[in-house]
């Protein structure tokens, strides 16, 4: 009988943190999802042979299968913006809208057809300079088709100036910074892929 006043003091405390730590809902910061683009690319796939691969994206690390956006505030470290999130994994992302590039809303591949991988390895807010700028590094991986027929692989490199130091500006700007690395690879494709 005497654990009860204790039980029924120790469960109003708790209330009483929780509730501290929540705060009234009007007072925390509310979570922001935002949607990967391909933003300013020109370039469509010049061939059949181009335009009927099938795309994978993955990860190239355990940090980037996350869904939240990252920042960079000194060399050689990451972190991730605390109440803004891509509304999709990046890497499951790019790969469909580089799909989408490819063909007509993103139709499937057909049967047979060459696989090309986009390694994710880094895509983050660099604010560790004067300006900031998107840092966006995709591995592409063009996998062996007929035998005999090499696979071929090559790391794109893009540097995206940012508008500003904040979510929003490195969600605007890694659209643009994609729409330039799918332009750079649609033109790798195009030489590695020739018709002969």
């Amino acid at each position: 009988m005497k654990r009860r006043p204790f039980l029924a003091a120790g469960a109003t405390g708790l209330t009483s943190l929780l509730a501290a730590c929540t705060g009234v809902a009007g007072d925390a910061p509310s979570r922001t999802w935002y949607v990967l683009e391909d933003a300013g690319g020109q370039r469509r796939a010049r061939s059949d042979a181009v335009r009927g691969l099938r795309v994978s994206g993955l990860p190239g690390s355990d940090f980037y299968e996350a869904g939240a956006l990252a920042f960079s505030r000194e060399h050689a470290t990451r972190a991730y913006f605390q109440y803004a999130s891509w509304s999709e994994s990046p890497a499951e992302r790019i790969a469909q809208l580089f799909t989408a590039r490819l063909r007509e809303a993103g139709a499937p591949a057909p049967a047979g057809a060459r696989s090309l991988r986009l390694v994710l390895e880094d895509l983050y807010l660099d604010v560790a300079g004067q300006t900031p700028v998107v840092r966006l590094v995709l591995d592409a991986r063009l996998e062996p088709g007929l035998p005999g027929e090499p696979g071929s692989a090559r790391m794109f490199r893009i540097d995206e100036p940012a508008n500003s130091e904040n979510a929003t500006g490195m969600a605007q700007a890694s659209g643009r910074a994609l729409g330039r690395v799918f332009d750079d690879i649609l033109d790798w494709l195009a030489a590695t892929m020739a018709e002969k």
